[in-house]
């Protein structure tokens, strides 16, 4: 499950309690990511809570996994929760997956959080043989769970830490550099370092202060128009960078008042657009009924009246007669799992998909 799918299902598990509240669900989808980050099941929490609000966040926690594990499907967070967990629980699987790795590299170490530090530690094992690249002044995701003082724990755990420093930039101007060192000097460091470069000075940096985001645009274009005329340059010769998606869009209409040609990089990819993704889907279902991945995702779209509930029966049946879940809605014996409705919009599905599927094989590319 990616954001979007993990998103969804949250949003129909708690439809009653929360009706669709953009920000109680993404609350709630954070928690969860944490709590997994943290290696908390949804029992553990429940035990623990106190509050009426801590014990409903773990009752959902609870019914996410119950989906989940009825889907036969993990999100995010669970491809470093379950080897961690599996690590930390099984020692013959643990033992073999350390036998498996002599060298191990980690990059970014800074963002790491406690499951992943976790995970390091079982991966090497007592062999110890490993290298970590991170920077403390760079770590900009503790608000989703990442603990740069993982870097400080790492001297604790294994003080035999060979700590070797790179302070030379090969990308910045020293101008930059310079800045840059003003502002994290005042930042609690775990490792003191000075960056330098041996690239050219660089050229004066400006702060300009805006209002809002409409005057914030018209500043930074009306700087881009001043600069290109003086100088002579061309627009190719100019980029804006900016902190999220959500902030194009007054950009982009300034720039095309102006008249200025500009392309967008790092947006929404093609086939990340939902509808792409739920088309995508059809396609790899009619050829591969085995992708239940691909079901999951477009079983209910549009919207057929097969609910969570549905779905979390149709997962739990395919995994007692160890199955996919197109297999299972296809199997006679689902009758005495799904009543009704419910049963006929299942096996309508999929002998759709079944008829579908034969015209592709068939070459009838006008019926597919």
């Amino acid at each position: 499950f990616d954001d979007k799918d993990s998103m969804a299902l949250l949003k129909d598990l708690t439809e009653v309690e929360y009706d669709g509240d953009k920000e109680l669900l993404k609350f709630l989808q954070t928690s969860i990511s944490n709590w997994k980050n943290d290696l908390l099941l949804p029992e553990q929490l429940l035990k623990t809570a106190h509050s009426k609000e801590e014990k409903q966040l773990a009752e959902f926690y609870l019914q996410y996994q119950s989906h989940l594990r009825a889907y036969n499907a993990l999100d995010f967070d669970d491809l470093i929760l379950m080897p961690t967990l599996l690590l930390k629980h099984n020692e013959a699987a643990r033992l073999k997956i350390q036998s498996k790795i002599k060298y191990l590299l980690v990059d970014e170490y800074q963002d790491t959080n406690t499951s992943q530090y976790d995970l390091v530690k079982l991966l090497v094992g007592e062999r110890r043989r490993f290298t970590v690249v991170g920077d403390d002044d760079q770590s900009v995701y503790s608000w989703r769970g990442a603990r740069p003082k993982n870097l400080q724990l790492l001297q604790e755990d294994f003080p035999e830490l060979n700590v070797i420093k790179l302070e030379q930039n090969y990308r910045s101007s020293g101008r930059i550099l310079h800045c840059a060192n003003i502002l994290i000097q005042n930042n609690p460091h775990i490792f003191d370092k000075t960056l330098f470069s041996e690239l050219a000075y660089g050229a004066t940096l400006k702060v300009v202060v805006a209002k809002n985001e409409d005057h914030e645009a018209e500043r930074v274009v009306a700087e881009l128009i001043a600069h290109k005329f003086i100088n002579n340059t061309h627009f190719k010769d100019y980029a804006i960078l900016y902190r999220g998606n959500h902030q194009s869009r007054v950009f982009e209409k300034l720039l095309m008042t102006n008249r200025i040609p500009y392309k967008i990089s790092g947006g929404t990819s093609f086939f990340g657009r939902p509808e792409i993704k739920d088309i995508m889907a059809y396609l790899r279902l009619v050829v591969n009924q085995d992708d239940d991945n691909a079901m999951l995702r477009i079983i209910n779209t549009p919207n057929r009246g097969i609910g969570r509930a549905t779905l979390e029966k149709l997962g739990n049946f395919a995994n007692e007669k160890k199955t996919t879940m197109f297999s299972a809605a296809c199997d006679d014996d689902l009758r005495g799992v799904l009543a009704g409705q419910a049963y006929f919009a299942v096996s309508q599905f999929s002998r759709w998909i079944v008829e579908v599927s034969d015209n592709a094989v068939r070459g009838d590319t006008e019926a597919v």
